[in-house]
């Protein structure tokens, strides 16, 4: 094998990307169990409230569990994957950068525009991560001679960057949104938006990595 770095780095990768599809899928539930839990706090009903919230807090441990894991797998694949293609290198930055904003993020929970700020802040680099994984996939699909991966690289990239982009903007709406309780259904709605079309970006970079690993594999 020639690229078995690569190999072992992008594998890791994948692994981490099924495992925040369905970070992605609970979490949809998670936010539909909050809209709940809030339209009942509205309604008046106590025993309602605190059952959907108490569904809700549950699968955001179970989210974040699998986060971490995923996150670890990332931050291992990246690192190995770089030993063959420097891409990846610049990846491993950004992502390090995109956890810094999370963590900023959720320590100024309280805060609604520094949080929001700190969260697109790493979005940003999420989306400047996932270029430059994709953009090692495709040099390296360019180094082995696979034309077709190469171009499914380019295309998913540009996909990619879209769903982002469309996510960022949904994230300001819903911080303009969030300030009145009207708004603040609003905002948990488009929330839900926010992670459907994030669970579609992680579908096709799975796609990709799968086409990459088993290019990788016959190299």
């Amino acid at each position: 094998m020639k690229y078995e770095n690569a190999f072992k780095g992008v594998s890791k990768i994948f692994s981490a990307q099924i495992l925040e599809l369905f970070a992605g899928i609970f979490s949809v539930i998670a936010a539909v169990m909050g809209i709940f839990s809030l339209a009942s706090a509205i309604a008046g009903s106590l025993g309602a409230t605190a059952t959907f919230g108490i569904i809700a807090g549950l699968l955001l441990l179970l989210i974040l569990a699998f986060a971490i894991v995923a996150f670890i797998f990332t931050l291992v694949g990246i690192n190995t994957a770089g030993k063959d293609e420097p891409f990846f290198k610049t990846a491993l930055l950004w992502l390090i950068v995109g956890i810094i904003g999370t963590i900023a993020s959720s320590c100024l929970s309280a805060y609604v525009v520094p949080q929001t700020v700190f969260q697109i802040i790493a979005k940003v680099a999420d989306i400047l991560s996932t270029f430059y994984i994709i953009s090692g996939i495709v040099s390296l699909a360019d180094k082995i001679g696979n034309a077709d991966v190469s171009a499914k690289g380019n295309l998913v990239m540009k996909l990619i960057i879209s769903i982002y982009v469309i996510a960022i903007v949904i994230e300001i709406i819903q911080l303009v949104a969030s300030v009145t309780l009207a708004g603040s259904v609003v905002s948990a709605i488009l929330g839900i938006v926010v992670i459907i079309i994030s669970i579609v970006s992680y579908i096709l970079f799975l796609v990709l990595l799968s086409r990459a690993k088993k290019m990788l594999a016959e190299a």
